[in-house]
């Protein structure tokens, strides 16, 4: 296992599943004892084919037969208090953060005025993961203008069910905001709310020029 390891690169190997019988050749004795479960946070879902997904979905006790697979993930529903502020986008709510419930997309909190350190002092008190659409308004070269944010928020120390369900609703989430017309233009994942302020949406907008460093010739020698 070691060479295949060296060659290939340690980054492509998730853990080791070690077994002495056959019977524990099996994905569910694969999922019972891969290492998300002792290190949740070590845990990558998007490493996972669609199908072993869904698998753990139904382990985790997710009635797949009341969402709408498709070849990315899963597709939920979203209700009509969800789409009626989605619809009021940017006038007025300038802020919208979804959640879900009920395997069902809600809506769980709309600010017609916010700013990112807000939301930053907000994310710190939930757990589960959310989904942020936000109208980043700000001065760049002495004009007023604005960048609409998609964040998808997922702390570490949200539960493996939430993790797995938020992540394979995402990509529905991020078309579905298409499909509605919501202008996003700029598209963030983080894991901590410190990872979103005013001034990191600022950069990430605008990233800071390098600064080149300059070196004077040398003097040329004289000749004696």
């Amino acid at each position: 296992m070691d060479p295949i390891r060296t060659t290939l690169g340690t980054k492509y190997f998730l853990g080791d599943h070690k077994c002495n019988d056959l019977a524990e050749l099996t994905f569910d004795e694969f999922v019972k004892n891969f290492s998300y479960k002792q290190d949740p946070s070590k845990y990558t879902h998007e490493s996972l084919s669609f199908a072993e997904k869904q698998v753990l979905l139904e382990k985790e006790g997710v009635n797949l037969d009341t969402v709408h697979s498709t070849v990315s993930g899963l597709q939920l529903p979203l209700d009509n208090a969800a789409k009626q502020a989605l619809q009021q986008f940017r006038s007025p709510y300038q802020l919208l953060i979804f959640k879900i419930s009920n395997e069902t997309i809600v809506l769980d909190k709309q600010e017609a005025s916010y700013n990112a350190d807000a939301i930053s002092q907000y994310l710190e008190s939930v757990n589960d993961p959310r989904y942020i659409l936000f109208n980043f308004e700000h001065t760049f070269d002495d004009q007023q203008t604005e960048t609409v944010f998609f964040i998808y928020y997922c702390s570490v120390k949200a539960k493996v069910k939430e993790r797995m369900v938020y992540s394979s609703t995402k990509q529905s989430v991020v078309q579905m905001l298409s499909d509605m017309k919501a202008g996003v233009s700029k598209s963030m994942e983080i894991s901590e709310a410190a990872d979103i302020s005013e001034k990191i949406l600022y950069d990430y907008v605008h990233p800071p020029e390098e600064k080149k460093i300059s070196f004077s010739k040398p003097k040329p020698m004289k000749r004696k």
